[in-house]
This record gives structure tokens, sequence and C-alpha cells, in this order.
């Protein structure tokens, strides 16, 4: 999806690469990941449901079943400067697949306490952040009544 796609009276979460939120009228994705754009801002987002998502940011699930998608959060967000160190380009710093494979994590550890931990920590959050869209929305239908 392009930038263009956006509408803020859109009923799904719209991801790009950008830091702000946006929304779409469509989804091109399903499911409980992070997505990281490939450009620019590579702070990670957790997200799960269905969502628009940019041609330019990444949407990665976890392919181990020893942790979660929580769990695959926290290593991309505890790795940010790496990313940002093995990013390539000379003007746009820019993410590629082997970025993401090269992230240093312990291997051997078997993550599933910490995902079970994890994941319900990130539910709560997930619902907070829902409630918190709901109500960004309806501050904007009654702002665009006055302004």
């Amino acid at each position: 999806m392009n930038l263009v796609e956006q509408n803020q009276n859109g009923a799904y979460p719209f991801y790009t690469r950008n830091v702000g939120s946006f929304f779409c009228d469509k989804y091109t994705h399903e499911g409980t990941g992070v997505i990281v754009a490939g450009e620019g801002n590579f702070s990670p987002k957790f997200v799960t449901g269905k969502f628009g998502l940019h041609q330019r940011a990444y949407f990665i699930t976890p392919k181990d079943s020893r942790f979660s998608a929580s769990v695959l959060f926290e290593i991309i967000e505890n790795n940010v400067d790496f990313l940002n160190a093995v990013a390539v380009g000379s003007t746009v710093r820019s993410l590629r697949r082997f970025c993401f494979e090269s992230i240093p994590f312990y291997e051997d550890a078997d993550f599933r306490l910490l995902s079970a931990e994890l994941d319900s920590v990130f539910s709560y959050i997930v619902a907070l952040q829902k409630e918190s869209a709901l109500l960004k929305r309806e501050k904007s239908v009654l702002l665009r009544k006055y302004f």
C-alpha cells in the first residue's frame, strides 16, 4: 500500500515508515507480529489483528515455536542500534532481510516462559491501544463540529 491510501476515517490501522498513526479502508495483513519500517525509523511496533501495511515496511512473525511475537518484538526493540549499524545505503538507510537474520540473541535459550508472561502483558497493552484509538477518533469527530 502507498500513503495515498490512508484515510483518517478508515476502519483499519495503517502502518507506514512514519512514526505517526494512520488508518485505511482495507487491510492487507492479518495476524500478530512486529512491524519495522524498511527505511528511516527502525523502531518496531507490536501489532495484532487486521491492518494495512505500507510497501516499505516489514511484517515479521516468529518462525520458531520457542518464542512468540511479544518476544520477537523485545528482541528487535533491544537491537534497534544494531539495525541502524547494519542498515545499507548512503543517503537513506534501509533494512534488508539479512539485517533481521543477523540480530544477535541467545539462540539456545528457551523463551517459552518469557513468551507466556509477555503475551499477557502485550494483550493488555493492545487493549489499551485500541481504547486510545477509539477515544482519539471520538475526539476528532467532536472537534470537527467546532473547527
